[in-house]
């Protein structure tokens, strides 16, 4: 039985975690009202 999955191409990738949550921070800041939760640490 094959089982052929095909995934989404990712639409960012980083050199390292902070790179990526400094990312996500800055897209969160453009959102009012937006949440931002990384690795335990509550970002608003």
């Amino acid at each position: 039985m094959s089982t052929n999955k095909s995934f989404d191409k990712p639409l960012a990738s980083f050199d390292t975690e902070k790179d990526a949550c400094n990312y996500a921070y800055d897209i969160a800041k453009t959102k009012n009202g937006s949440t931002l939760l990384a690795e335990g640490s509550r970002v608003s």
